[in-house]
């Protein structure tokens, strides 16, 4: 063969390896983004907080996890998460809503508190809050907790729900 025609054959060989490496990447990163956000849903760019933080409780469809909205005296909110565990009892967890990324659960208590979970909010309207489980971190299996991969909560008013929850609040 003439010294040209390896060229060319080396130069198309490394345009053809390159375009491989490339889809290679494509696909693991899609594969990735089908993991990371369960079922194809991408974050809200903007959540209406107000409605999430005025007093009220918010109850996924299954009766598995709980936000609780009360106001203290000084006119702050308090938000708390009761999330169901494998043992059918409620754990107690601090929350937060953030506008565009969702919800971070973490633990409650004295000390440092941990990641537990971090969910992604999918869509909220007046009284429907979608989430899509986004991470869990590892106290989330340390204490047990079952946390859909995908959530509706339903805003009820404290008067209706606060008796009858299935747990004590504290």
């Amino acid at each position: 063969m003439k010294k040209g025609t390896q060229t060319a054959i080396g130069i198309a060989a490394t345009i053809i390896a390159l375009a491989i490496l490339a889809l290679c990447f494509i696909g693991c990163f899609l594969y990735y983004l089908n993991i990371a956000i369960p079922n194809g849903h991408r974050m809200s760019t903007k959540i209406n907080r107000d409605f999430i933080h005025e007093e009220s409780i918010w109850i996924s469809d299954d009766g598995s996890f709980y936000i609780i909205n009360l106001k203290q005296e000084n006119g702050k909110h308090n938000s708390f998460a009761y999330i169901k565990a494998e043992d059918g009892s409620f754990v107690k967890c601090s929350v937060s809503v953030n506008t565009g990324a969702g919800v971070n659960i973490r633990t409650t208590g004295e000390g440092r508190n941990e990641d537990i979970a971090h969910l992604s909010s999918v869509s909220a309207e007046n009284d429907k809050w979608k989430l899509a489980h986004l991470w869990r971190y590892a106290k989330y299996g340390e204490l047990k907790l079952k946390i859909p991969n995908r959530l509706t909560l339903t805003r009820y008013d404290v008067g209706e729900k606060l008796n009858s929850l299935p747990f004590k609040l504290d």
